[in-house]
C-alpha cells in the first residue's frame, strides 16, 4: 500500500512510494469452468445493509492520511450459537456491524442491542476469539486511522454474554493496545494451553517508509508490532521485548502456523513499503528470530493482504503477498517509474532483503539439508503475479474438486501512485508553506485523480501449480473498491459462500451456486484445555492415495476472520479413508469413520492420542548427494564486480557483466585424478585446483598481477598435441568498449605440471565479447578445432557478434570460419555449444544454443559446416536458450539434447494473440541501436519498457508522450511508425521453456517441454548421468539470474533440481529430501568430475558466490573409466541386453567441461568406445 500522515497534524509527509514493475499477466481461461459460481445476493434479499462509507475532505484525504482507503474487515463465525455463521463487518468512520443469520441468507442486524459501538474510531482488522474458553466466541476489533489522541486508537475486546449482548473489555484484559493496529492474531505461541495475542502495527515516523536508513530492529519505531502472553488469570502482559518482536514494519497482513515444520507456530507479517516482511520463527523458549532472509529469495515490496495453505496438495503451506501491479497496461505505465539500480544496490547494501513490485507466491519445496524451508515465488508461472491494487487474498476450494482455488479483492478511490498526480502534488508541496490555502489547492487537484475501480479476482487451481483467471466466469463481474473478505458455508449446503466488505458500496454477499457433483467434507474442532478453538490444529485427510492438509488460523487475508468449519473439498471422492488430527498441544488423533459430504465433529480425545515427535532436520531418506565443499577444500568464491549496463543501454532486458564463471575439468598434471579450472571476475584471477591423493584440492591462481579480463567460458584441451592439457579462457562481459583488449580471449600452455604460460600470439587478435568455447576434431584429422561463441557486442545490444571456428596451424590457431561454415559467423547471440554427431554418420556437427536463436544445428559434411536447423524442424524455436548439453535419454542409439530457457516464471511471456518481439533499429538517428521489446498486453502490442527507461534511450520521445498517461495509452504502433517498424529488424521468441530435444533417427526432433519445476527460473548449468544408479540416465540442473533490472526482479526460485530419468525421454523430479542436491543463489556452470576411487562427484559455481562440491552417497559403486584423446563415443550395453550410447564432449552445458569419462556401475555388461575413424575397444567391468 501506501503512505499516509496525519489528519490534522501540522506536518506534512513529503513522499511518494515509487513503484516499478515489468509488465502484466494475461488471464488465462478456465478449465471445465460452469457459467456461474457465485450469484450477488441484494441487501434486499440478505437483509444485510452496510456501507463502509469514507469521505474525504481538505483535512482529510490520501495527501494528508494515505491510508484514507486502506478497508475495513470482515469476520464470520457462529457468534450466536444458532447453528448458523454470522458475520461482523467493520466500518473505517461509521459504526460496525453484527449481522446473526437466521438460515436461508436471511440476516439480522442486532447490533444495536449487542453494545458493540465503534463510531468516533477507526476500526480496521477483526479477529473472533472464544478468549474465556466458554464456547462463545467473542470480537476483538483493531483500530488506527489519523487519529493523533492514543483513547481514539486503544483496540477493543467484546466479550460475549451469549445473550446477543457483548461487554467491551479489552482494558481489563490488558490488551487495550493504544497503536496504530491493523490486526490480531490470537495462538498459543509458547504451547501452554492459553491463547496468546500478537497485535500488527502501520503506524507513523518520523521518516518516510521509502527512504533508504539503517533498519530499526530493536523495537524503537512506534510501528514495531507487540506480542501479548496470556496469564492463565483473565489477563495479558506485552513481551514484545523479551520475546524478540522487535523490527519495524508498516503491517498489512499476516499469517500464523509451523512454517518451518517443527511443531511451532511461527509469524508471517506482511509490511508495506520498503521494510522487509517478516517471518519470526519460534525457538520453543518464549522467543523469535527473523529468518525471512533465510527463507525468502524475494518479497512484495508494498505487501498487503497474504495467506497460506497448501496449493499443491503435498503436505506443505504455501503462502501468497499482495502487492499492486496492475493488468492494465495504462495504468501500469501510469503507476511505476523506474528508481535506478543504484537505489537497489543501495537497499542491499543497507541490509534489505531483494523486493519486487509485484505479488508473490511463496511455494514451499520441502526441507533443505539443513533443516529449513525453501519457498520459491512462482506467481507469474502460476498466473496470479498481477491483480491491480490488491488487499484481501484467501484460498478456498470453492468449487469443491479438492484443490485450492484464489480469491483476491482489489481497488482504490484514489490512485496517489499516479505519477503524474505525484509530480504535480510534489510541484505544489515544493512551492509553498503548507498552510490551508495549500491543502484546498492539492483537495482540487485530488477531485480530477481516478482510482482503480476494477473487479475482483477468483483464480481456479488447475492442479498443476497454475491458475486460471475465471473471475468472470465464476459471478465476479461488478467493478468495486474492495477490501477484507472471509468465505464461510452461510446455508449449511457444503458450499463455500463469501463476503467482501467495500468502500462506498454495499458489502456484497455472495451465494455460491456450484451444481457439479463434487463432494466435501466440513470438520468442527474442538480441542484441549483453554484452546477450545483448536487454533493451530493441523489436520490431514487421507483418501484414495491422495491427502489434504491444513492448518487451522483464524485470522486470514486482509482485516478479518473465519471461525468456522475447515472445509475440504474432495471431488468425485465417496469414501474417506481417515483424517489425522494433530493437537495444538502435539497429539495426535486418527479419525475413521467419516461419511462425505457432513459435518464432522471432533473433540479432543474421543479417540486415542498419540504423541509427535518432530524431526529438526530434512534427513528423512538417505540423499543421493552429499556436499562435500568444506571436506574436499573447494575454497573459491566468485566475486562479482556491480557493473551496470542498464546506464549504458536502458533498455536492455538484462546484464552482460555477470555470465561467468565457466569450469573445465582435466587430469591436468596426469596423476589419474580430475582438476579444474574455474574463472574468475573483474579484478579476480581464475584458479587451478589439483586433486590430491585424498580426494582434496589445492588451488592456485592462474594470473599473477591485475586481472582485467571477466572469464566465461573454459577449456582444458591438447592444443598443439604435445600431450600436456593446455588452457583456453574465453573473456566476456561488458565492462569495456567494443574492441577492448580486455575482450581477449587467452590461451595458456601447460605442461602437466600444473603451470601454465599464457602465450598471447598463439590466438588471433579478436576483440568480441565471447561465452562458450568447445573443441572437436571438426575434418577427422586427428587434430582439434575450436568453437567460440560471441555473446554480445557491448553497448549494442542485440547486434550479432562475431563466433569463430579456430583451427590449429604452424604453432597458433587461425580463423577458418568463412572457409569451413560460411553463415556460422554472425549466427546470433551465442550462450552455449556442443560438438556432437546427432545423425551417426562419425562426423562431429554443431549445435549452438543462444538468446534470440532456434536451437541452430551446422551439420558436418566431410569437414564443411551446413545450417540444417529447418531441416531438422527447429526453425521455430526460438528462445533465450542458456545452455545445452546431450545424452541418449530414450536409449534408441541417437544422441537426444536437452537445453535451457527463460522458463515460465516471468513477466515476460507469449500469449495466443502474439509472441515475445524485439525490433531493433536506430529509431531516433543519434546512432545508438535502439532495442524496443514488446508483447501482448489485453490485445494489443505494448513495449515492455517503462516511461523513464524509454525516454533516456530515446529522449525526444518526451515531447510526443509528456504525461506518464500518454505513454501508457500508446501501443507500440504509436510509439513507432508503421515504416520504423517495417524498417527495423525484428525477432520474435518461440517457446521460453526448457526443454527436451529427442532425436527421430537422425532426420529430425521432438521438442517438449521439460516438468514444470524446471520452468520455475532460468537454467543454466546442466549435466546428464545415471545419478541414482538404477540405468536411466538422469539431469542434474541449476539456475536463476540475478542480471535483471529492478522492474523484473531477480529470477532467484530455482534451488537446482534432479531429473529422474525414466529411459524414454520422460523424467520426475526429485525432491531435496532425496536428492540432496541444493544449489540456489545465481547458479552457472556444472561440471561431473571424478573423485576418489573412481567416485563420482558434481561441481557448481555461482556468480558473485561460492563454488559446491557434491558427492555422489553411493559412488563407491562406480568407477570411472576415462575415455581415450581419440575416442567420441561409447555404447554401454547393460545386463538386461538394453544398451545406450554415450559421447564424450570437450565442453557441453553452460561454460562447462565435465570429464570425458564414462562411471561404471553394476549394471552394465560391457562398454565399447568408439573414435572417429571406427575403431574401437571394448571394455568388460
Amino acid at each position: 500500500m501506501f503512505m499516509f500522515y496525519s489528519q490534522y497534524s501540522t506536518r506534512i509527509l513529503l513522499s511518494m512510494v515509487v513503484i516499478f514493475c515489468f509488465t502484466c499477466q494475461g488471464c488465462k481461461s478456465g478449465k471445465d469452468v460452469p457459467s456461474e459460481m457465485f450469484e450477488l445476493l441484494r441487501s434486499s434479499e440478505t437483509g444485510i445493509l452496510f456501507v463502509n462509507q469514507v469521505d474525504e475532505s481538505v483535512d482529510l484525504n490520501i495527501v494528508t492520511f494515505e491510508m484514507l482507503y486502506n478497508g475495513a474487515g470482515v469476520a464470520i463465525g457462529d457468534i450466536t450459537n444458532n447453528g448458523y455463521n454470522d458475520i461482523f463487518l467493520a466500518s473505517n468512520m461509521g459504526k460496525s456491524r453484527l449481522f446473526q443469520n437466521e438460515g436461508g441468507f436471511r440476516f439480522i442486524d442486532i447490533t444495536g442491542q449487542s453494545g458493540i459501538q465503534t463510531e468516533g474510531k477507526w476500526a480496521s482488522g477483526v479477529t473472533l476469539v472464544d478468549i474465556n474458553n466458554n464456547g462463545l466466541l467473542d470480537i476483538y476489533i483493531s483500530f488506527g486511522g489519523p487519529y493523533a489522541d492514543p483513547g481514539r486508537r486503544a483496540n477493543e475486546l467484546y466479550i460475549n454474554n451469549g445473550n446477543g449482548t457483548f461487554t467491551e473489555s479489552a482494558r481489563e484484559f490488558r490488551i487495550a493496545d493504544t497503536g496504530f493496529s491493523t490486526q490480531a492474531v490470537f495462538f498459543d505461541y509458547n504451547k501452554n494451553g492459553f491463547l496468546d495475542l500478537y497485535v500488527l502495527n502501520n503506524g507513523h515516523g518520523d521518516v518516510p517508509p521509502n527512504v533508504i536508513k539503517p533498519k530499526l530492529l530493536n523495537g524503537e519505531h512506534i510501528n514495531t508490532d507487540r506480542l501479548y502472553r496470556n496469564n492463565g488469570d483473565g489477563t495479558f502482559t506485552d513481551v514484545s521485548t523479551e520475546a524478540g518482536i522487535l523490527i519495524e514494519g508498516y503491517g498489512l497482513g499476516i499469517n500464523v502456523f509451523d512454517i518451518n515444520g517443527n511443531g511451532w507456530p511461527d509469524i508471517h507479517v506482511a509490511n508495506d513499503f520498503l521494510p522487509n516482511d517478516i517471518i519470526y520463527i519460534n525457538n520453543g523458549d518464549g522467543t523469535f528470530t527473523n529468518r525471512a532472509a533465510d527463507y525468502f529469495r524475494h518479497q512484495s515490496y508494498a505487501s498487503m493482504g497474504t495467506d497460506f495453505g497448501d496449493i499443491n496438495n503435498n503436505g506443505l503451506m504455501d503462502i501468497i503477498t499482495l502487492d499492486m501491479l496492475p493488468e492494465s497496461n495504462r495504468r501500469l505505465k501510469q503507476m511505476y517509474e523506474s528508481a535506478g539500480y543504484e537505489r537497489y544496490l543501495s537497499q542491499l547494501i543497507m541490509g534489505y532483503e531483494p523486493q519486487v513490485k509485484r505479488n508473490v507466491l511463496q511455494l514451499n519445496n520441502g526441507l533443505t539439508p539443513l533443516g529449513h524451508p525453501v519457498f520459491t515465488d512462482i506467481a507469474p508461472l502460476a498466473g496470479v503475479e498481477s491483480t491491480d491494487w490488491s488487499w484481501s487474498a484467501l484460498f478456498a476450494d470453492i468449487d469443491n474438486d479438492g484443490w485450492l482455488d484464489l480469491m483476491i479483492t482489489n481497488g482504490l478511490p484514489r490512485n496517489p501512485a499516479d505519477n503524474d498526480f505525484s509530480k504535480i502534488k510534489m510541484d505544489i508541496l515544493r512551492n509553498g508553506v503548507f498552510d490551508r490555502r495549500m491543502m484546498e489547492r492539492l483537495y482540487d487537484e485530488l477531485q480530477n485523480l481516478e482510482g482503480i475501480f476494477e473487479r475482483n479476482y477468483l483464480f481456479k487451481n488447475n492442479g498443476d501449480l497454475t491458475f486460471s483467471n475465471v473471475s468472470p466466469e465464476w459471478g465476479f463481474r461488478e467493478p468495486t473498491y474492495s477490501t477484507g473478505a472471509a468465505f464461510a458455508d452461510l446455508n449449511n449446503d457444503g458450499r463455500l459462500d463469501l463476503v467482501i466488505n467495500n468502500i462506498n458500496q454495499e458489502v456484497f454477499v455472495y451465494r455460491n451456486l456450484n451444481e457439479n457433483d463434487n463432494n466435501y467434507l466440513q470438520v468442527k474442532l474442538s480441542g484441549p484445555g483453554h484452546n477450545r478453538q483448536a487454533i493451530g490444529a493441523k489436520l490431514s485427510l487421507y483418501f484414495d492415495g491422495r491427502s489434504l492438509h491444513h492448518q487451522y488460523s483464524v485470522s486470514r487475508g486482509y482485516l478479518s476472520a473465519m471461525a468456522t468449519p475447515v472445509h475440504f473439498g474432495l471431488g468425485s471422492v465417496t469414501e474417506i479413508d481417515s483424517l489425522v488430527v494433530i493437537w495444538p498441544d502435539d497429539q495426535k488423533q486418527v479419525v475413521s469413520t467419516l461419511p462425505v459430504n457432513s459435518v464432522t465433529n471432533v473433540v479432543y480425545g474421543e479417540q486415542s492420542l498419540f504423541p509427535v515427535h518432530y524431526r529438526n532436520s530434512a534427513a528423512v531418506k538417505k540423499p543421493l548427494f552429499k556436499n562435500i565443499t568444506e571436506t574436499a577444500r573447494v575454497d573459491f568464491v566468485h566475486e562479482e564486480d556491480n557493473f551496470i549496463d542498464f546506464n549504458i543501454q536502458p533498455l536492455l532486458p538484462h546484464k552482460f557483466s555477470r555470465t561467468g564463471p565457466g569450469i573445465a575439468v582435466g587430469d591436468i598434471n596426469k596423476n589419474g585424478l580430475d582438476d579444474f579450472f574455474i574463472g574468475g571476475a573483474f579484478g579476480q584471477s581464475g584458479k587451478i585446483f589439483l586433486q590430491n591423493a585424498d580426494g582434496t584440492f589445492t588451488g592456485q591462481d592462474i594470473d599473477v598481477g591485475p586481472a582485467y579480463e571477466k572469464d566465461t567460458g573454459a577449456l582444458l584441451f591438447d592444443a598443439n598435441g604435445n600431450g600436456h592439457l593446455d588452457l583456453y579462457i574465453a573473456s566476456g562481459g561488458s565492462e569495456f568498449a567494443p574492441g577492448s583488449q580486455y575482450y581477449r580471449d587467452r590461451l595458456y600452455f601447460g605442461d602437466s605440471s600444473g603451470t601454465f604460460l599464457h602465450s598471447p600470439d598463439a590466438l588471433p587478435d579478436i576483440r568480441a565479447s565471447t561465452s562458450v568455447v568447445i573443441a572437436a576434431d571438426l575434418d577427422n584429422d586427428g587434430n582439434l578445432e575450436l568453437f567460440v561463441g560471441g555473446r554480445v557486442v557491448p553497448n549494442h545490444y542485440p547486434q550479432k557478434p562475431e563466433s569463430l571456428i579456430l583451427k590449429f596451424s604452424d604453432g597458433k590457431f587461425v580463423d577458418v570460419t568463412d572457409t569451413v561454415a560460411p553463415g556460422l559467423k554472425n549466427t546470433g547471440m551465442v550462450t552455449a555449444a556442443i560438438w556432437s554427431d546427432y545423425n551417426n554418420n562419425g562426423w562431429q556437427d554443431l549445435i549452438l544454443a543462444g538468446e534470440w536463436m532456434p536451437i541452430t544445428v551446422f551439420e558436418n559434411r566431410g569437414g564443411h559446416l551446413v545450417n540444417v536447423t529447418e531441416n531438422l524442424g527447429l526453425a521455430e524455436t526460438v528462445g533465450w536458450w542458456n545452455s545445452i548439453t546431450a545424452a541418449d535419454f530414450n536409449q534408441d542409439g541417437y544422441t537426444d539434447y536437452v537445453a535451457g530457457n527463460l522458463g515460465l516464471n516471468s513477466l515476460l511471456r507469449n500469449r495466443e494473440e502474439g509472441p515475445v518481439q524485439i525490433h531493433i533499429n536506430d529509431f531516433n538517428g543519434n546512432g545508438i541501436v535502439d532495442p524496443v521489446i514488446s508483447q501482448i498486453i489485453a490485445g494489443e502490442r505494448h513495449p515492455i519498457h517503462l516511461r523513464d527507461d524509454f525516454m533516456m534511450q530515446m529522449p525526444e520521445m518526451a515531447r510526443r508522450f509528456p504525461t506518464y498517461a500518454s505513454y501508457g495509452e500508446a501501443a507500440l504502433g504509436d510509439i513507432l511508425t508503421a515504416r520504423q517498424l517495417n524498417e527495423a529488424q525484428s525477432y520474435s521468441i518461440h517457446t521460453f521453456q526448457s526443454s527436451i530435444i529427442l532425436n527421430r533417427g537422425g532426420k529430425d526432433f521432438d521438442v517438449k517441454p521439460l516438468p514444470i519445476e524446471a520452468q520455475f527460473a532460468p537454467v543454466y548449468g546442466m549435466i546428464s548421468g545415471d545419478f541414482d544408479g538404477d540405468g536411466y540416465t538422469d539431469i542434474l540442473l541449476t539456475g536463476n539470474s540475478f542480471s535483471t533490472d529492478v522492474f523484473i526482479g531477480r529470477y532467484n526460485a530455482f534451488s537446482g533440481l534432479m531429473l529422474r530419468g525414466d529411459g524414454t525421454g520422460n523424467f520426475e523430479p526429485i525432491g531435496y529430501d532425496e536428492s540432496g542436491f541444493f544449489l540456489d543463489q545465481d547458479g552457472k556452470s556444472l561440471v561431473t568430475i571424478g573423485g576418489l576411487a573412481g567416485g563420482k562427484r558434481v561441481l557448481s559455481a555461482r556468480n558473485d558466490g561460492r563454488a559446491e562440491m557434491f558427492e555422489i552417497v553411493h559412488s563407491d559403486g562406480y568407477k570411472q573409466l576415462r575415455a581415450e584423446e581419440s575416442e567420441t563415443s561409447a555404447i554401454i550395453t547393460f545386463q538386461d541386453g538394453s544398451q545406450e550410447k554415450v559421447e564424450f564432449y570437450r565442453g557441453s552445458g553452460y561454460l562447462s567441461q565435465s570429464a570425458r569419462s564414462v562411471f561404471l556401475t553394476g549394471m552394465m555388461r560391457e562398454i565399447t568406445f568408439f573414435d572417429s575413424a571406427g575403431i574401437t575397444r571394448t571394455i568388460t567391468p
